[in-house]
This record gives C-alpha cells, sequence and structure tokens, in this order.
C-alpha cells in the first residue's frame, strides 16, 4: 500500500524478537537496518545533529528626519551619515542572507535525522512483539529504544553462568 491511501510499507526483519531471540534477533536486525540505511541511526553511529536556530534579520534604519529650515552643511553630513547606516546595513543583510542558507541546509541535515530516527523507530517496533514494544514506545529516539532492548533481553554473564552450571549448556560427549 502506498502512503497516499493512508498506510506506510514498514520492511520487516526475518526474524521478529519475541523476548527469548535476542541474540539472533540483533543480527539479523542488524543486516536488515544496514540494508535499508537505517542502522547509523539505531545504533548511534549517526548522532542527531544540533538543532538550528535561526538567523535574525537585521533591522532596516530609520530614515533620518531634518527640520525643513537645515543648512547645508547639516543636509550633507546627515546625507552621509545616512549613506553610512545604509552601506553598514546592505553589509548585514548579505551577512544574514549567508547565515540565512547556513541554516536551511543545517535545518535539512536535522530534519533528515529526525525522519530517519522516525523510520528507524517504526522498522525497529514493527519487528518486536507488541507487549515487548510497550516497553520502550515512550522513549525519545530509536537509539534509546535499541538500548533499552539491549539492556532488558541481552544475556548477562549471570545468565551464562547459571545457564552452564545447571548443565543446560554442557555438550554431551
Amino acid at each position: 500500500m502506498s502512503a497516499a491511501s493512508g498506510y506506510v510499507v514498514v520492511p520487516r526483519c526475518p526474524v521478529i524478537s519475541d523476548g527469548t531471540n535476542y541474540t539472533e534477533f540483533i543480527g539479523f536486525m542488524r543486516i536488515h537496518m544496514r540494508g535499508i540505511r537505517l542502522w547509523g541511526v539505531l545504533s548511534s553511529e549517526v548522532r542527531c545533529p544540533p538543532r538550528p536556530v535561526p538567523p535574525v534579520a537585521p533591522t532596516p534604519p530609520t530614515p533620518p528626519v531634518l527640520p525643513a529650515d537645515a543648512d547645508r552643511a547639516r543636509k550633507d553630513a546627515t546625507k552621509l551619515a545616512d549613506e553610512a547606516v545604509v552601506r553598514t546595513y546592505d553589509e548585514q543583510v548579505l551577512i544574514y542572507e549567508e547565515a540565512l542558507q547556513a541554516y536551511h541546509g543545517a535545518l535539512s541535515v536535522y530534519t533528515q535525522w529526525l525522519d530517519d530516527d522516525a523510520r528507524a523507530a517504526a522498522v525497529l517496533t514493527a519487528n518486536v512483539l507488541p507487549q515487548f514494544a510497550s516497553e520502550f514506545l515512550g522513549l525519545p529516539t530509536v537509539f534509546e529504544m535499541w538500548t533499552r532492548l539491549r539492556q532488558r533481553y541481552e544475556p548477562s554473564d549471570d545468565a551464562l553462568y547459571l545457564c552452564c552450571s545447571s548443565g543446560a549448556c554442557s555438550s554431551a560427549g
């Protein structure tokens, strides 16, 4: 289905996390996310750029007001001062336009990262059983979601020790 119909296709990983298959899931998920170019966001190799701050436009100068009976010297001095103010303003406008271009570029990078993070979160959520996804849905970034999954389901050294000491890990031999 297309986005025009109100649905978005979310690529599915061949292995769905069911809470017991963490090691297998992360291996497949890494390959899957690399294939759709979202691994960097998921793993935090591609970090969120800072949110850009728009530049402030310069304030246009206020034209000088001279009394009607101003003498020639005062008019000339005011005209020179006004021209200097206008030149300064024009320079500020050029600086502002450059800053605005830089801002738009940074904003594009920032919004692209937000879009990639949202897409990666959608893929991760779609590839985890709902009862497990509910454990991380409120987190702000997909990396934090991924970290929560790892903290919760990655086998610990204690689990490995208990497995081996109970004989469940020993090979028949």
